[in-house]
């Protein structure tokens, strides 16, 4: 089974399961996925925990984690959700935490602007 995306921009880009968001694989994340308040809202996510973390462009905000399930490949999947409490953006995460386990394969062609992650 695979997942299909496509480049758009400078951004690899697919669905999640089953909620049907707009997702960016974005191997620079090592957690699982990240969402804003409004998506962890929507599924009833709770903060279960929180933690300071330190983000690429160097701000060190206030993440909360709850875990809930996913479609990953066919498949129920515990995953781990984190956001950022308060945050308004609108783009949801694929970090290489959630792509290694179960080990998958990423594939990125620009030469047909395409993306391919498929379960090894």
């Amino acid at each position: 089974m695979k997942i299909i995306g496509s480049i758009e921009g400078n951004e690899l880009v697919t669905s999640l399961s089953p909620y049907g968001w707009r997702a960016i694989i974005d191997t620079g994340f090592t957690g699982e996925l990240f969402l804003t308040e409004a998506h962890a809202n929507q599924i009833g996510l709770v903060a279960i925990v929180t933690q300071l973390a330190r983000l690429a462009d160097g701000t060190e905000p206030e993440l909360a984690f709850d875990l809930g399930v996913i479609d990953w490949f066919g498949e129920e999947r515990l995953t781990q959700f984190c956001w950022i409490p308060g945050s308004r953006g609108e783009d949801v995460l694929i970090g290489i935490g959630l792509l290694k386990d179960p080990a998958t394969e990423l594939v990125v062609n620009f030469a047909n602007s395409s993306v391919t992650v498929e379960k090894l």
